[in-house]
């Protein structure tokens, strides 16, 4: 064997070797179960699920504090006497189950005795509980090797409903950004239920995802990411084998691999027969083992034959793990066929994408329709439109956190300039300063992108084309209304009746300050852009089709639909330095966002962002 092969073989072996967690190390863990609530829902599985996890972690050679049904005041001192012990360069792992709320795009874990609340005790509410966020900064200031959270807290909101909306997001958790060194896993993706059941006869003393992720846990060579890969594939087949949507989500910001039970052989390393061709050796060792270190062993030797497709291979495998994209991820499968109702991501940061079935539908409103603007009616003439071949649509509207991706990857310049409105004056104004990192409100990653243009959401389509090898694009105005209508006739997809509009839809509520507004009902979210998903979805799983965010199209704008193509495709002719918008935002009220509204855009917006299309092949 060659000095070169020898110097290499070393440096992958003490390349893995430094990341592979020792079972030595300290560990420990707060583990907690929450059923008996006083004032809201009770539950019936979390304090049996925190039973198993805290009798696993221990197996596993964590020191386990546990703690059932706690009130405020002991859930505070058990998360900080949990905190305190926590030492640098130990592994500290939290689990709570129990019920838990999203509040204006923040997390809040509920004691035992948390009081009901309506709508407009949302200050309370954030008193009486513990914050998630506060929880992963006291995590982070504590300098442990890795901090492991996780949460099966995804319930139904547990609060009373007033005025046809509760107080917080229907149903649960906020996307989150974990810090450096954490790993943040919840058991259902935001704005999903995650299930303690399958069926009446399901007799499993533990939660669906709790009962899926122990084993997984106990199983050696799995590190965190291959673990929740396969805890999310495994939840999301049982919950669709009962016709539920429950996909748990994870958010890994953690440097190296560490394995609960140990490195061993992970299953997914092939045994080869070695090569005649010393790099195609090397490079099929490094892909073995698969970790950045490996990589970077390989280029050391190897990196200056640029020539080689070898090196080519490994250098964007390198860059795909430098961006959180894993090996498999973001292959494209162009031979797949998808099948309408399907949700799918092309690569661990894509966006989530659900399939639409081929039909045909009346596009356009009759005259007749209540609106806004009485003498301005565009919406006509109605006329029907045939949507040849399924296609996929954004399940949600592009977040400023894959936006940011975006940018950070291309070096994207977006501006520094956008039109908002000044709501002291109830006016828009172009401000300096503005863009889609400052819109001039608050903006977590898991909110939709706004303070951007037709040139920003092409450019981002076009990179997400390129780095998956798919076919992604804007929608075209008629797309837009079948995937919004998802076989309905009515104004919105929910009905005609406006009162429900806050439990779908982000718009001009009876608490916002701009007119004309909703009178009828409240939806929480202060006049400003809220966390993706935090309202009930379409028929067709599309969430946010009807408010939070006015819509740019691939369409030019036209005044009307004569002349309108009749098989979804986009007009290419008219006014094409404004472009179609739909769905109507945070800004509007109940006549924007109908499935009919139409509107246009020509610049950069605080209340206008995008949603994308895939095509899709064959």
């Amino acid at each position: 064997m060659s000095r070169t092969i020898c110097r290499l073989l070393l440096v992958l072996f003490f390349a893995a070797a430094t990341m592979t967690t020792a079972i030595a190390e300290k560990r420990v863990a707060l583990v907690i179960g929450n059923d008996n609530y006083a004032h809201v829902v009770k539950l019936q599985k979390a304090v049996n699920d925190a039973k198993a996890m805290a009798g696993t972690l221990r197996a596993l050679g964590f020191g386990v504090t546990e703690a059932s049904n706690v009130a405020r005041r002991d859930l505070n001192f058990a998360v900080q006497t949990f905190v305190n012990q926590i030492e640098p360069g130990d592994i500290a792992l939290l689990f709570f189950a129990g019920h838990g709320v999203e509040i204006a795009g923040e997390n809040f874990l509920l004691p035992t005795d948390i009081p009901d609340a309506t709508p407009g005790q949302e200050g309370f509410v954030k008193g009486e509980s513990i914050s998630l966020n506060n929880i992963l900064i006291a995590l982070k200031a504590k300098k442990a090797r890795l901090n492991v959270v996780i949460l099966d807290a995804c319930r139904n909101n547990p609060f009373s409903t007033a005025a046809g909306r509760s107080l917080g997001a229907t149903r649960g958790l906020a996307r989150v950004a974990a810090p450096q060194g954490t790993f943040v896993m919840y058991s259902a993706d935001a704005g999903e239920q995650a299930l303690d059941r399958l069926n009446d006869g399901d007799r499993n003393p533990n939660s669906v995802f709790t009962r899926t992720l122990i084993p997984l846990l106990q199983q050696p060579g799995l590190d965190l990411v291959d673990m929740a890969r396969r805890a999310r594939r495994t939840v999301r087949e049982l919950a669709l084998s009962v016709s539920h949507q429950q996909t748990p989500a994870y958010y890994d910001a953690v440097l190296g691999d560490f394995y609960f039970a140990g490195k061993g052989r992970p299953d997914s390393i092939p045994v080869t027969s070695p090569s005649p061709d010393p790099i195609a050796r090397d490079f099929e060792l490094a892909r073995a083992i698969g970790t950045q270190s490996a990589w970077q062993a390989f280029l050391a030797v190897h990196g200056d034959k640029t020539d080689s497709f070898h090196v080519q291979l490994a250098k964007a495998a390198l860059k795909k793990l430098a961006l959180g994209v894993f090996p498999g991820e973001d292959e494209p499968t162009p031979t797949r066929a998808h099948t309408p109702g399907e949700t799918f991501k092309d690569c661990d940061q894509c966006p989530e994408m659900v399939v639409l079935p081929a039909g045909s539908y009346i596009m356009g409103a009759p005259e007749s329709e209540k609106r806004h603007y009485t003498d301005n009616y565009n919406e006509g003439p109605q006329h029907k439109v045939t949507i040849q071949k399924p296609f996929a649509v954004g399940k949600f509207e592009i977040t400023v956190g894959q936006f940011e991706m975006f940018v950070k990857e291309t070096g994207y310049k977006t501006g520094n300039k956008c039109w908002v409105y000044n709501r002291k004056k109830r006016f828009w104004e172009e401000r300096e300063g503005r863009s889609f990192r400052n819109p001039g409100f608050r903006q977590s990653a898991a909110q939709p992108v706004v303070c951007v243009n037709l040139d920003d959401a092409k450019a981002y389509v076009k990179w997400l084309s390129g780095k998956t090898g798919q076919h992604y694009r804007l929608l075209s105005e008629a797309e837009w209304e079948y995937a919004a209508r998802a076989g309905t006739t009515t104004r919105y997809h929910f009905g005609n009746d406006e009162r429900a509009l806050c439990d779908y839809a982000n718009g001009a509520d009876r608490d916002s300050p701009i007119g004309p507004k909703n009178k009828s009902c409240t939806d929480g979210s202060g006049n400003k852009t809220t966390v993706v998903g935090s309202y009930k979805g379409n028929q067709f799983g599309l969430y946010d089709m009807l408010g939070n965010v006015d819509e740019l199209l691939e369409d030019c704008w036209n005044d009307n639909y004569n002349g309108a193509p009749s098989d979804g495709s986009a007009r290419t002719s008219g006014d094409c330095n404004r472009r179609a918008s739909r769905g109507g935002s945070w800004f509007n009220g109940p006549a924007h966002l109908r499935s009919a509204s139409r509107g246009s855009s020509d610049d950069l917006n605080d209340n206008t962002g995008f949603r994308v299309a895939r095509t899709l092949t064959p």
